[in-house]
């Protein structure tokens, strides 16, 4: 639902069936309040959210 706002990657697609995990669950869980840039590096992927 919320997939097209986020950058995929052909590897999650074929792991989970959906291109981003780490940037919609932090939008979603955080209401859109995401802090900073995504962290990605050596094969993982931060996205860090506020939720009050």
């Amino acid at each position: 639902e919320f997939e097209h706002h986020f950058p995929g990657s052909g590897f999650v697609r074929k792991t989970v069936g959906v291109g981003s995990v780490s940037g919609p669950a932090a939008w979603l869980l955080s209401q859109g309040q995401l802090l900073g840039e995504t962290l990605r590096e050596q094969g993982v992927t931060i996205t860090l959210g506020v939720a009050h």
